[in-house]
């Protein structure tokens, strides 16, 4: 049984996917971590007493794993495909860390059934429209208000 070192198993998938042989190492380091949710989890072993050592059959195995994963052909469960969408990854604008938010917010006169005036927010992309009567209008601003209070508590904690 073949065994590659973290340095080789990074050159190697280096060579096999075009990201730096750092990343790679990066990345062994975190599949080795059991804290780190990670997709994958590459097998290691401890041999002549260094760790992160990585089997042949193993690695192969991942290299495919990853091919595969990024030719898109993993079938998704339904949530983790809404999870997907949600955030825009694979979509123009889309991110790890979510979307952009383009919105537009309009108070609409009355809705058929109360026959009171309601906001109705846009948000464009992807397109959803939501219809907020006053009390919860009031409490998404509330929210809002509250969010950025802690957020400028945040930055200004981080900028001393």
């Amino acid at each position: 049984m073949n065994f590659y070192s973290t340095q080789a198993a990074a050159e190697h998938l280096a060579g096999q996917f075009g990201e730096t042989v750092d990343y790679w190492i990066t990345r062994l380091a975190n599949m080795r971590n059991p804290k780190r949710k990670v997709s994958y989890r590459l097998n290691f072993a401890a041999t002549e007493g260094r760790l992160g050592m990585y089997a042949e059959e193993d690695l192969r195995a991942f290299t495919e794993f990853e091919k595969t994963r990024r030719i898109g052909d993993i079938k998704l469960s339904p949530r983790a495909a809404e999870a997907l969408h949600a955030f825009g990854i694979g979509q123009p604008g889309g991110s790890t860390t979510g979307r952009k938010l383009k919105y537009a917010a309009t108070i609409q006169p009355s809705n058929d059934s109360t026959s009171n005036p309601f906001v109705q927010l846009l948000i464009k992309d992807p397109l959803l429209v939501f219809r907020l009567d006053q009390g919860e209008f009031n409490v998404l601003v509330a929210d809002l208000c509250e969010l950025k209070a802690h957020l400028d508590r945040y930055i200004t904690e981080a900028q001393q």
